[in-house]
């Protein structure tokens, strides 16, 4: 971010408007304030005004992940071929090849050579601030090279350079039975790597390897010695010399190799890497993928720095051939299997199975591509027999519930008559108490629906393990089986449920975010698969593209579409066309709309962009983040001039490139999707310089509408880990806009009012992901959280004041120009990010949603100008990354107007101290209104207990109370409200914690 004194600066130049404007940020540097620090009394007074300083602004967006009916976590198994897909950047120069970095090709040694194999390959370059397509190609049979050394060891540990031995190599999951090369090579101070030792090779058994006692111990960090007149680190092979008499035998205990040698005599070296390969040295052949065609100009020869997509659909894998030896038993190894199948086909000869191709004229409703066929060569039992459902003491998986009915689903067929079984198993397995009763199914040669339904006895409490159900078949047999779903009966699969039609509802939201279509990583889905019927797709839970707009359209929402980045420009056209294009039987033909004829077929005849007045296109997620890599961008060169561009250029760049390769459909246009459709850049929320991630990207990309960030209060996003229920923690949620956000937003807001005043700048402000954040183990460098640390964080981050808290924030970016202001996530749950309970709860929504759902029901409009005249208040200390807080108002005041209706939210940033009395936290209260009176008052009321949450049952709901007009108090200009008992707050002003939102309609 800006260092502080440019943020001073800066504020200094922004107009006072609103209360963005009456606090600045100090250093960290600041000696600490006591905690709880000291309020400055006073009364909070505000005047509201006639200036609207964000027009119309409508109802805040919400992401989704999963939607649609679907008891099961996953969505169900469609049986649909996994994408392939990747992003490379070309090392070297080449002709008809192209170098990549092993660690990137390998993906972190798990990447056999092979697996890309006949893959396409699309060769993306910059030239002249332009990304272009400069070739097409797929790598040639065998083209695939990714054999040579791992440094078995990793970074810059070392073995010392006096050790003599060294057990270990082998992680517990690699592969048994299997060859292994190892050799050692000298490092010297500078970092420079010798020449290796004569390799040897290690033949794993097949007993179990045991992680060996000390394996880390001995081992040393590299200390780079290098001083002003250093030469830089020399090539690999013009260091030291290797040690000698590298052997290798079984560690008895441990099943691992046990190396011994003769240590390097040389002075200078540092310590040895230890070096691993799964063949033979002798046939390494680097890193690479030889294209199959052969460049016919210059421009389509390969060049460093070149970006490169490649994409391939799997029909069948094999970790014996795809994947290297060290996660051969580890949980990656499903990656590219079809959900519902968790072994590989060619392990067992008694037991394989295919993707096997639907015929043209297949009776399977909604099949997608392919079905599963398994072969069983002997009399075995073949069971699908996942986990899928826990108790109500639990938060992760499905609970049974006793009220409603659960259908299964499936389309089978055999290669003779057969019987199929389902049952439950775990709690309500037919053999236990608690019997739900098994179905038997009759298959015969051809393609079935069946169904069968359910109702369990009792809901299944306590804290008990995770059950599943069985899907079992007696071999010798052949099965096809396609859509194994369980859903509830109330709604057809993927369609809404009674409950949450109601929860989308009531949330009236304006758009939904598709978070379901991205982070997919490498194991992806086609565009093909997208624009298929619900559970005809990969790495999606299920959920496409015509069964998300279909309840899109449903619920009254805008579609914010995510979609992965990886499409090839065919891909696009076929994404316009089916949006876009009409379709009249009696005209076309699917082969001259073959996209406008699938969705035609689905039953939509209309296009689908007649249904919205606005679509939001987002292309992947956070790309500036390494967590989704490799949907992310890097620096690339500008071919044409060698210039250096930063990341954030290049997302720009190739949003231009997208919106390129949209446009050029005829239906664009034609479909008014040029005027309909509004993009989004996706920016980095703590980057406030101009030269931050999302000021660079949407520099760059003129054509998009909206520049974005994040905006969580707290969290790991934030860096500061898990909240509790302490006094300090709630006050420092309750003071996130006044201390963090306010200070982001006007960095923001001023660096496009410096845009627009160069002439550039026709975007807007908007938050992509915002609310409650949390901790997550793991994530951020967050330690192991207990799960008492969960819960605590779960009832402070989901409380009242985090309810307040988290309209504040929305409000407050809304009064900083903020267009799009979008909840993460419109959900069931309760630890994290989540909007509302899960059903066997109720199904309400957690306070900080219900506020937000306020809003969207009952708050929108213009929003005008608030002056802050007085109000009490805070100075915190700095906490983590969150710098100083100096005399922060523990008031505010929003309102907008929507013709003669105004609407007053007054929000409380403080506590109450609890439980000292003699600290009780209320505000006397006065706002100034620009109205002499209106014909009816009505106040929505969220007060009580700060700490007080709905995650076990709906205790703290909004009040609505019908209020006298008399309630105003007359002054010269307008009126005044005072918040008493009179007026529905209380005797002694505003509540702590409190969300007041006041109704004045028919005001003059």
């Amino acid at each position: 971010g800006m260092t502080m004194a440019t943020k001073l600066a800066l504020a200094a130049t922004i107009p006072l408007t609103l209360a963005g404007s009456l606090w600045v940020v100090l250093p960290a540097a600041d000696p600490p304030a006591a905690d709880p620090p000291p309020v400055i009394a006073g009364e909070a007074r505000f005047r509201v005004g006639t200036q609207v300083v964000n027009p119309g602004v409508e109802a805040f967006t919400a992401t989704t992940d999963r939607i649609g009916n679907s008891f099961l976590r996953n969505g169900g198994y469609g049986f649909e071929p996994p994408q392939l897909r990747n992003k490379f950047t070309a090392a070297a120069d080449g002709e008809n090849s192209i170098a990549i970095d092993r660690t990137r090709l390998t993906g972190y040694d798990s990447y056999r050579e092979g697996i890309y194999d006949g893959a396409e390959v699309l060769i993306l370059r910059i030239v002249d601030k332009k990304f272009r397509l400069v070739r097409r190609d797929r790598v040639a049979a065998g083209g695939h090279k990714s054999s040579g050394w791992v440094n078995k060891l990793g970074g810059d540990k070392l073995l010392a350079p006096t050790a003599a031995a060294y057990t270990g190599g082998l992680e517990t999951w690699s592969r048994p039975e299997a060859p292994y090369w190892f050799t050692l090579v000298s490092v010297d101070k500078q970092g420079r790597q010798g020449a290796p030792a004569a390799a040897i090779r290690f033949d794993r058994s097949a007993n179990p390897v045991k992680t060996a006692k000390g394996e880390d111990e001995g081992l040393v960090n590299l200390q780079r010695q290098r001083g002003k007149n250093t030469a830089p680190v020399a090539p690999e092979g013009s260091g030291p010399a290797a040690p000698t008499g590298l052997a290798v035998a079984t560690d008895d205990a441990t099943g691992q190799p046990r190396f011994t040698w003769t240590p390097a005599s040389d002075p200078v070296v540092a310590g040895y890497r230890l070096l691993r390969s799964d063949t033979d040295p002798a046939s390494h052949a680097g890193y690479r993928l030889d294209l199959a065609g052969t460049a016919s100009s210059a421009d389509e020869h390969i060049r460093a720095g070149d970006m490169v997509i490649v994409r391939k659909e799997l029909l069948a894998t094999s970790r014996r051939t795809h994947l290297t030896n060290r996660i051969y038993d580890a949980k990656a190894h499903r990656e590219f299997l079809p959900e519902g199948i968790d072994f590989h086909a060619d392990e067992d000869p008694a037991l394989s199975w295919t993707l096997e191709p639907h015929a043209a004229d297949t009776p399977v409703v909604g099949g997608g591509q392919t079905a599963a066929r398994f072969d069983i060569r002997d009399g075995r039992e073949f069971a699908i027999a996942p986990y899928a459902y826990g108790p109500s003491s639990q938060h992760w998986w499905p609970t049974f519930l006793p009220d409603r009915d659960y259908t299964v689903e499936f389309w089978a067929k055999a290669d003779k008559p057969l019987t199929v079984t389902f049952n439950l198993t775990g709690f309500y397995d037919p053999k236990g108490k608690n019997v739900v009763a098994p179905a038997t199914f009759a298959l015969t040669t051809a393609w079935q629906r069946f169904t069968h339904t359910i109702r369990v006895p009792v809901r299944y409490d306590g804290n008990g393990s995770i059950g599943g159900y069985k899907l079992a078949v007696t071999g010798p047999a052949t099965l096809w089986l396609d859509n194994l779903r369980i859903v509830e009966a109330s709604a057809p699969y993927a369609a809404l449920t009674p409950d949450d039609l109601r929860m989308f509802s009531e949330a009236r939201v304006s758009a939904i975010r598709t978070h379901a279509f991205i982070k997919t990583g490498t194991s992806s889905y086609s565009m093909t698969q997208l624009l298929a019927p619900a559970g005809a797709i990969n790495a999606t839970s299920g959920n496409t593209l015509p069964q998300t707009l279909a309840i899109m359209e449903q619920v009254k929402a805008r579609p914010w579409l995510q979609v992965e980045m990886h499409m090839a420009p065919e891909e696009w056209l076929a994404f316009v066309e089916y949006l876009a294009a009409p379709y009249n039987p009696a005209v076309d033909t699917p082969t001259t709309k073959p996209w406008a004829a699938r969705r035609h077929a689905q039953g939509r005849t209309q296009p689908w962009s007649d249904a919205f007045d606005r679509i939001y296109l987002e292309i992947s997620n956070e790309t500036w983040n390494g967590l989704f890599r490799p949907w992310t961008f890097d620096n690339m060169k500008d071919a044409a001039t060698g210039a250096e561009l930063d990341r954030g250029t290049v997302y720009g760049l190739f949003q231009e490139w997208f919106i390129d390769q949209l446009a050029a459909s005829p239906w664009w246009k034609q479909a008014g999707l040029d005027r309909k459709v509004e993009f989004v850049i996706g920016g980095w929320a703590t980057q406030t310089k101009p030269d931050g991630y999302g000021q660079r990207a949407i520099a760059a990309s003129p054509r998009s509408r909206h520049m974005t960030i994040a905006a969580y209060n707290g969290g790991w996003d934030e860096g500061e880990g898990p909240m509790t229920q302490s006094d300090a923690s709630l006050q420092r949620i309750l003071l996130f806009a006044a201390q963090v956000g306010s200070a982001r937003s006007r960095d923001f807001a001023a660096y496009l009012a410096a845009e627009k005043t160069a002439g550039r700048g026709s975007y807007v402000n908007g938050v992509y992901e915002a609310g409650p954040g949390y901790a997550l183990s793991g994530l951020n460098n967050q330690a192991q959280m207990s799960p008492e640390e969960v819960e605590g964080q779960a009832k402070a981050m989901k409380s009242l004041a985090s309810g307040t808290a988290t309209l504040d924030s929305f409000l407050e970016k809304a009064s900083q120009g903020f267009v799009l202001n979008n909840f993460f996530t419109l959900a069931r749950g309760r630890t994290h990010w989540v909007s509302h309970t899960d059903v066997k709860l109720g199904g309400h929504p957690h306070l900080p949603f219900a506020t937000i759902q306020l809003f969207n029901r009952e708050g929108t409009g213009d929003l005008l100008g608030v002056e802050v005249l007085d109000a009490p208040r805070i100075s915190m200390p700095a906490f983590k990354r969150r710098p100083a807080g100096k005399d922060m108002p523990l008031a505010m005041t929003y309102a907008t107007r929507s013709g003669d209706r105004v609407n007053l939210f007054v929000l409380s940033r403080r506590l109450d101290k609890h439980p000292d009395p003699a600290s009780d936290g209320f505000t006397p209260t006065t706002i100034e209104l620009p109205f002499a009176s209106a014909g009816k008052v009505t106040l929505h009321r969220l007060t009580g207990d700060p700490r007080t949450h709905n995650l076990d049952a709906e205790t703290v709901r909004i009040e609505r109370i019908e209020l006298p007009a008399s309630i105003l108090a007359a002054r010269a200009g307008g009126s005044a409200l005072r918040l008493d008992a009179a007026s529905g707050a209380d005797a002694r002003g505003l509540p702590p914690a409190a969300t007041l939102l006041y109704v004045f309609e028919g005001t003059k």
